[in-house]
């Protein structure tokens, strides 16, 4: 019974060991035919699919060329004429055309970028006197690098035969693995993967861009806070009978990874595989609004001249994918001011990478010397006021009261001399204490409410 439990559990660690990554988690269906994902890191293959099963090369056969050519001319300022004459169906636009001279780093750049497959014969008879010859120097590399199961028969992949069945060529995602390591380490080729775009330096000037668009994606975000992926090299080698190549390299959300799809039919099938398993490869994403991210991140600045100051964010709405093992309070602020009370927040993450760049407003903090202070200065201000509105209020009725004395004076003496003038005084008297201290009061009523507003209100306690 123990020997029969001891094999049982035997059993089940092959099984782990054997088993594909693909269990590992990743639930989304691929549709190229073969596909890997792995960690340069840790040299550890995070997904597969038919990893060791036969697929066509298709496009990855121009990796294999650039890397020949790369190796067999060395130089890539040296110049390459051209023996033959391209085709108004490939890629490059404008065709090569016979006697045309390529720089070698012109030409591997129509290789890697444009996909052609003109720049990839032009090559190959840049090393060999012939296709065969060039093809044998492929085969070669292959063995080199431990491509066990791979066999070329064409620079670009494409078939040497009419019939597709008898065409003898045969790789796999492992194998193009390997490829893809051995070129990453090569820096001509990889300076020209990680290029979104390239002008080549001879007439007639052509634009070459990077057919895989997560490496144009990545240098036109300008480093959007709102993606985390930066993709630093890739290839997507021509879609030829179902047999197309996208290879994509870079630092997902801080993990160094190497995606390769093999026999697509269909590049925006595999931009969407690559993506999924990019994310994947670099944890579980989730959007989050940048605001709920980043608002809970305090946010204070001081001036040299040791100013406080209280900084109001304004986040925008969009928002901002993390994984799940994202470190939230890793955040990091640093604080730029202008003179007009205006500036920016700039936040990182714990390994220093940007999250954005957020504007803010400033807000002067008193200190308690400096409220107190206010505070003496506005009660002083305060009682002053009152003190000269009641001076103004009794000089002004003792104005008035002048006034109207006079007054009744001048009426007594002009219309009736018989009335005593005390009496008239008497008479004014009685009068404006009746009618002045009511608004008198009011109105010093009304002058101590704004005074306690002011001192209470104006300022924090």
């Amino acid at each position: 019974m123990k020997r029969v439990l001891s094999l049982l559990l035997i059993l089940l660690l092959i099984a782990a060991v054997c088993l594909p990554a693909a269990a590992a988690g990743y639930s989304a269906q691929v549709s190229a035919a073969s596909a890997i994902l792995y960690n340069t890191e840790t040299a550890e293959v995070l997904y597969a699919k038919n990893a060791s099963g036969p697929v066509l090369p298709g496009g990855s056969a121009l990796l294999m060329t650039a890397l020949a050519v790369s190796e067999a001319l060395h130089d890539p300022g040296r110049t390459v004429t051209i023996e033959l004459s391209g085709s108004s169906a490939d890629r490059l636009s404008p065709p090569l055309s016979q006697g045309e001279q390529l720089t070698v780093r012109d030409l591997l750049a129509a290789v890697l970028l444009s996909g052609s497959s003109d720049a990839a014969s032009a090559a190959a008879l840049a090393v060999s006197y012939d296709m065969a010859g060039f093809v044998s120097v492929m085969n070669g590399k292959a063995a080199m690098l431990g491509m066990t199961a791979t066999v070329y028969s064409t620079p670009d992949g494409s078939p040497s035969d009419e019939n597709v069945n008898l065409d003898p060529q045969t790789t796999t995602v492992n194998d193009v693995l390997k490829l893809m390591l051995a070129v990453r380490n090569d820096p001509i080729l990889s300076d020209i993967l990680s290029s979104p775009s390239m002008e080549t330096s001879a007439s007639p000037a052509r634009t070459l861009s990077n057919t895989n668009p997560l490496v144009s994606d990545a240098a036109d975000s300008g480093g959007d806070p709102a993606s985390l992926r930066i993709i630093s090299d890739g290839f997507c080698g021509p879609v030829l009978r179902d047999d197309g190549c996208m290879a994509s390299a870079g630092t997902i959300y801080g993990t160094p990874l190497l995606c390769l799809l093999l026999g697509g039919s269909d590049v925006s099938a595999m931009l969407r595989d690559t993506e999924g398993l990019l994310d994947y490869g670099g944890g579980r994403m989730e959007n989050v609004p940048i605001s709920d991210l980043l608002g809970s991140v305090p946010l204070s600045y001081t001036s040299a001249a040791g100013a406080v100051y209280s900084v109001t964010p304004s986040f925008p709405a969009g928002e901002i994918s993390i994984s799940d093992t994202f470190d939230r309070s890793g955040i990091s602020v640093a604080i730029e001011k202008r003179e007009d009370n205006s500036g920016t927040a700039v936040y990182r993450d714990a390994d220093g990478n940007t999250l954005a760049e957020i504007p803010v407003t400033f807000s002067r903090i008193l200190s308690e010397g400096e409220l107190k202070g206010r505070r003496v200065l506005l009660w002083g201000i305060g009682i002053l006021t009152l003190f000269l509105c009641v001076v103004l209020i009794f000089g002004l009725r003792r104005f008035y009261y002048t006034y109207m004395v006079q007054k009744q004076k001048r009426r007594g003496f002009r219309l009736d001399g018989a009335v005593p003038l005390p009496e008239s005084t008497r008479a004014v008297k009685s009068s404006f204490n009746y009618h002045f201290p009511v608004w008198a009061l009011w109105g010093l009523a009304l002058l101590l409410v704004i005074v306690i507003a002011l001192c209470f209100n104006l300022y924090p306690k």
